[in-house]
C-alpha cells in the first residue's frame, strides 16, 4: 500500500515537471517571436 502510494506521487511528480517544462519552453519561444517582432516593427 505504502509502496503504491510512492510510486503514484512520483508520478504525479514526474508529470508535473514535464508539464512545468513544456509551458517554460512554450514561453521561451513566445517570448522569442515577440522580440523578432518589435525588432521587425521598429526602425533602425
Amino acid at each position: 500500500m505504502g509502496a503504491s502510494d510512492a510510486f503514484v506521487k512520483y508520478l504525479v511528480d514526474a508529470l508535473q515537471k514535464i508539464d512545468i517544462m513544456r509551458h517554460i519552453k512554450h514561453l521561451l519561444s513566445l517570448n522569442k517571436r515577440l522580440v523578432k517582432n518589435a525588432s521587425v516593427k521598429s526602425p533602425k
